[in-house]
C-alpha cells in the first residue's frame, strides 16, 4: 500500500472513531447557555443574540429537516459531532504534512511509524481532550468554527506544497472563501491569517531577514484590518449612509479583476478574487436582516433595517470594548470589588486572566482536571476534593501529554523552525492573544475554555510531533546499540 494511501487510511478512520463516539456521548436534549439558542434558531430561523451566527443557522435548519435522532435539539447537537471528528483528522492530516517536511521519503517500518503512526496520538489527545470534547457534544458554534479553522490550515499545507503551479492560486481562493463563511459561525479563523501569511511567506523566501519579514506581518495584519474592520463593519455601516461608496468598491474590484486577468498579473487578480470571496463568503449575513423582516418569534435586537443590522453587528449592545492597556475596566460592583484583590492591573492581569483564565485551561486540557465545579483548579497527582463527584473526577494526565507537547515544541523547531514559527503564531494569537484581546473581568458567569480551543488544537501538533521526535530518537538509539554489539562480535 503506498504511503499517501495509509495517511487516507489513518485519517478516516481518526474521523470515524472521533465520530462514534461523540455521537454517543452527544447530548440528548438541550445543553445550557447559548446552545438552546441556537438549536431554536436553528429550527425557526431566528435572529440569535448579536453578532449572530447566520451560516451555523443555516446548517442547523439543514440539520433540523434530516432523521438524524429522534428530537431537534440532538440532530443540531450532532452538527458539533460530526465537524469535530472532522477537526480531528485535519489535525492529523496536518501533522503528518509538517513531519513530511524533514522526513520527506520514509522507508523502513520505523520511519513509516513516525511519519503516519505518531500523528495519531496528537489528534486523539485532542479528540478527548477536556475542552474539546466537551464543545463536540453541544450545539454551540465553536465546534464548527474550529472545524473551519483547521480546513483553512491543511488548505495552506496543501499549497504550500503546490505553490509553483499556478492552478494552486485556487487553493488560496478556497481560503479565502472558508474564511468568508466562517464570519458567519465565529471570528475564531480570521485569526489564522497570521499563520498562513507566515505559511506563504517561507515558501518563497529561503533566507530570513529581519526587512522582509518585518513586510510580511504589516501585509498580514493588514489583511486582517481588511476584513475585521472594512468588510465586516464599514461596508455595511456605509450602505445605510453612503450607499454609492460601496457600490463603487465593487465596481473597482470588479474592474480590477478584470484587468488582472486580462493583464495577466497572479498575485494582483488573487488577491482581488481573495477579496471579493471574503465578502461572498460573508452575505450569508443577509439572512439575519432577511428574518428580521419576517419577524420571527425569537429576533434579538430585531436588525430589520440596515442601521440597526450595523448596531447588531457592532455589538452595540455589550458597550464598548475596553482597551487593552487598561485592565481592570469594568464598572460594575461586583467586578470593582474583585479588583481590590490585585496590586495593580498587570497583577490582575498576571493573576486571573492568564493564569487563572487560559493557563489553568490549557493545563486542564493536558495535565489534568480537579472537578467539574467552576473555578476548579488543575490536577496533577494530587488535587483538592470537593470539586465533583468523586467517582467522574479528578481527571488525571500526569503532565503526560504536556510533556510531550513540549518535547514536540522544541523538536518542530529542530527541525523545520520556519513551520515551527507560523504554527507558534497560531499558538499565541488564539491563547495569550485572546486572552489580551477579551480583557475579562472577575467573576466570569461560566467557565471560558471554549474560546482557547484554538491554542489547545495547535498544542496537540506539536503532541504529535513529539511522539514522532521519541521515535526517531529511540530507533537511533537502539541502531547505535546494534553497531556496537556487532562491532565487538566482530
Amino acid at each position: 500500500m503506498r504511503e499517501i494511501k495509509i495517511n487516507h487510511v489513518i485519517a478516516l478512520v481518526l474521523f470515524l472513531i472521533s465520530f462514534i463516539v461523540y455521537a454517543l456521548t452527544v447530548q440528548p436534549s438541550v445543553p445550557f447557555w447559548d446552545c438552546g439558542e441556537f438549536i431554536a434558531v436553528s429550527y425557526s430561523l431566528g435572529v440569535p443574540h448579536p453578532p449572530g451566527a447566520p451560516f451555523f443557522i443555516i446548517i442547523g435548519r439543514i440539520a433540523t429537516l434530516l432523521p438524524i435522532a429522534e428530537n431537534i435539539a440532538k440532530r443540531v447537537n450532532l452538527i458539533s459531532a460530526f465537524v469535530s471528528a472532522l477537526t480531528v483528522m485535519f489535525l492529523y492530516l496536518i501533522t503528518v504534512r509538517l513531519i513530511l517536511r524533514w522526513k520527506s521519503n520514509p522507508q523502513t517500518f520505523i520511519e513509516k511509524i513516525s511519519v503516519y503512526g505518531a500523528p495519531v496520538v496528537g489528534a486523539l489527545a485532542l479528540a478527548f481532550s477536556d475542552t474539546f470534547w466537551f464543545n463536540a457534544v453541544e450545539a454551540e458554534v465553536y465546534a464548527t468554527s474550529l472545524f473551519l479553522m483547521s480546513f483553512t490550515i491543511w488548505l495552506g499545507m496543501v499549497w504550500f506544497e503546490k505553490a509553483e503551479d499556478i492552478e494552486s492560486d485556487r487553493l488560496i481562493l478556497l481560503i479565502a472563501y472558508v474564511i468568508g463563511l466562517s464570519i458567519g459561525v465565529h471570528l475564531l479563523s480570521i485569526l489564522t491569517i497570521f499563520t498562513l501569511a507566515m505559511i506563504v511567506y517561507f515558501r518563497f523566501r529561503e533566507k530570513f531577514d529581519l526587512k522582509s519579514f518585518t513586510i510580511m506581518g504589516v501585509i498580514a495584519v493588514g489583511l486582517f484590518f481588511l476584513i475585521y474592520k472594512v468588510i465586516i463593519f464599514w461596508i455595511p455601516s456605509m450602505l445605510d449612509d453612503m450607499p454609492a461608496v460601496p457600490a463603487i468598491i465593487s465596481v473597482v474590484v470588479s474592474y480590477g479583476i478584470y484587468y488582472a486577468y486580462k493583464h495577466r498579473q497572479r498575485i494582483l487578480f488573487t488577491f482581488l478574487m481573495g477579496v471579493l470571496l471574503v465578502f461572498l463568503g460573508y452575505t450569508t449575513y443577509a439572512l439575519i436582516i432577511i428574518r428580521a423582516n419576517d419577524k420571527p418569534a425569537i429576533n434579538e435586537n430585531a436588525p430589520d433595517n440596515l442601521v440597526r443590522f450595523v448596531k447588531y453587528l457592532e455589538r452595540e449592545q455589550y458597550g464598548e470594548q475596553p482597551s487593552p492597556f487598561k485592565r481592570r475596566w469594568s464598572q460594575e460592583p461586583t467586578h470593582q470589588e474583585n479588583y481590590q484583590k490585585y496590586s495593580s492591573d498587570w497583577d490582575f492581569f498576571i493573576r486571573y486572566q492568564l493564569n487563572h483564565m487560559y493557563l489553568r485551561y490549557f493545563l486542564w486540557n493536558f495535565v489534568g482536571r480537579a472537578g467539574d465545579i467552576q473555578d476548579a483548579p488543575v490536577a496533577f497527582i494530587k488535587s483538592e476534593s470537593g470539586w465533583g463527584k468523586a467517582n467522574e473526577f479528578p481527571n488525571r494526565y500526569f503532565a503526560l501529554p504536556l510533556i510531550l507537547g513540549l518535547w514536540g515544541l522544541y523538536y518542530h523547531y529542530k527541525k523545520d523552525w520556519k513551520m515551527f514559527l507560523a504554527y507558534l503564531a497560531l499558538f499565541v494569537v488564539t491563547g495569550l492573544g485572546l486572552a489580551v484581546y477579551l480583557n475579562m473581568p472577575e467573576p466570569q458567569p461560566r467557565e471560558r475554555d471554549y474560546v482557547f480551543v484554538g491554542s489547545f488544537f495547535a498544542f496537540a501538533i506539536w503532541i504529535g510531533i513529539g511522539v514522532s521526535g521519541l521515535i526517531d530518537i529511540i530507533s537511533e538509539i537502539i541502531k547505535t546499540e546494534i553497531r556496537k554489539i556487532y562491532a565487538v562480535a566482530v
